[in-house]
């Protein structure tokens, strides 16, 4: 579906005709098979930014109280990165016939580039590697540094100018003041990064029985058990997100409730295996 196609059938949630004084909170309302397309949308209005939005998804009885916000958000970055973004380990924008300006402003994304160095390669991966950016010899040791430097230069910033061109107007007055150094950055993403210890620490239970402390031993003991991977699939289960952003996690003895973040746990196991 093209951008034109979408706005000429795309009927708002909000009411953009609204203008009763004070109105700060907005409810939008998304399709989640096409979440990607309505949340550009919604976000290209001037005032979004300004504005407290609650989420709701068709034919779904959530109650946004930040879960649902958090399910919206990471469901549309990695729609985002699915099909609008290129690359094994660092994701960059890359041009689409149907993102415009407009577009790539209102997914107001900064990218974050690193190119790793040491890697060894055999002949075959390098000359794949090559070939895929268009450098059609085999460069000596000597000039190895350079042809990187140089395909890398095409790859990171030409190609991708336009992209984030668009997206720097919307935001880099901002970011400048959050973020002065890449080090402010990384320890942003070193504090949202999930990992066993974290998530267990974020775990707010008051075992009364047992049984019930049982229940918790295995709820850790899984947790403990799970990979990268796993354990942010977790995470998205538990808070609607599959990064650290909420404060705790509160478990209720006892059937399994999501996006509180909250957990009930039966206490009823009678083993891990059972658990």
């Amino acid at each position: 579906m093209t951008a034109g196609h979408f706005q000429e059938h795309f009927q708002p949630a909000i009411d953009l005709s609204q203008t009763l004084d004070d109105i700060s909170v907005k409810t939008i309302l998304l399709h989640r098979s096409n979440l990607q397309e309505e949340m550009l949308q919604y976000f290209k209005a001037s005032d979004i930014l300004n504005t407290t939005l609650k989420f709701k998804f068709v034919n779904e009885c959530g109650h946004d109280a930040d879960g649902v916000s958090r399910d919206a958000y990471a469901a549309f970055w990695k729609s985002f990165f699915l099909r609008n973004a290129d690359g094994e380990v660092y994701r960059i924008p890359v041009l689409s016939q149907d993102y415009g300006q407009e577009e790539w402003e209102a997914s107001e994304k900064d990218v974050i580039e690193a190119v790793e160095r040491g890697t060894q390669y055999d002949q075959d991966e390098l000359l794949f590697l090559l070939d895929r950016f268009q450098c059609h010899k085999i460069p000596e040791l000597s000039e190895m540094a350079s042809i990187i430097v140089q395909i890398a230069h095409k790859v990171l910033i030409q190609e991708s100018k336009y992209a984030l061109d668009a997206i720097s107007g919307v935001g880099k007055g901002v970011w400048q003041i959050d973020f002065p150094d890449t080090e402010s950055i990384l320890t942003v993403f070193r504090r949202l990064d999930p990992t066993i210890p974290k998530l267990i620490e974020l775990l707010c239970a008051s075992p009364r029985t047992k049984e019930e402390n049982a229940s918790i031993g295995f709820l850790h003991r899984f947790i403990r058990g799970r990979n990268k991977l796993q354990l942010r699939k977790l995470l998205r289960f538990l808070t609607g997100s599959d990064v650290i952003c909420v404060d705790k996690i509160d478990i209720q003895l006892p059937s399994i409730h999501t996006c509180g973040p909250m957990l009930e746990l039966p206490s009823t196991y009678a083993n891990y295996p059972d658990f």
